[in-house]
């Protein structure tokens, strides 16, 4: 399967400096490697596999780019935006997570520059994470709301939201 979403796609909140190629190289793997470790994580392996098998399927095309509809699923109105958006936050979380520090030869070490000073901005990790969270329960409700007919076997991991504590 291809990646639903693309390195440049990264603007915003969750902005990621690709100027230069090596980095958009590896943003590709992350997204790709982020893509299926959610995307199971939502569907459930059984219709992960059909959704990879069929993505080019109304129902899947669907899910991938968002409904136009305003629905009601358990008295609460919604209006589905897709599975893209939600992957570029939990793309950005664990890119930029992973590339706080380096291994090297000598062990785990962070980058320094000559006119800056390396923080740890962990707001941003934990905003990006939650909203990652906040997309990821509105997919699984316009799920249930599609209902078994249409997106049969959905079997979803439960995420939860972190704050700067840890709880």
């Amino acid at each position: 399967m291809d990646n639903l979403i693309a390195y440049d796609e990264f603007e915003g909140t969750i902005s990621i400096d690709i100027l230069r190629e090596e980095v958009q190289e590896q943003l590709e793997l992350y997204i790709s490697s982020t893509q299926e470790k959610i995307l199971r994580w939502l569907l459930g392996d059984n219709l992960y596999f059909d959704f990879v098998e069929n993505e080019s399927e109304t129902k899947y095309q669907t899910l991938i780019n968002g409904d136009t509809i305003v629905y009601t699923y358990n008295g609460v109105k919604g209006k589905y935006t897709g599975l893209k958006d939600m992957l570029k936050y939990f793309t950005y979380f664990y890119y930029t997570r992973q590339e706080v520090s380096s291994n090297t030869s000598m062990g785990e070490t962070m980058s320094t520059s000559q006119n800056g000073q390396a923080v740890q901005n962990n707001t941003k990790l934990i905003d990006a994470w939650n909203q990652g969270v906040r997309l990821y329960d509105e997919a699984i409700n316009y799920i249930q709301y599609k209902g078994e007919t249409v997106y049969s076997e959905l079997d979803s991991t439960e995420l939860k939201k972190i704050n700067q504590f840890g709880i």
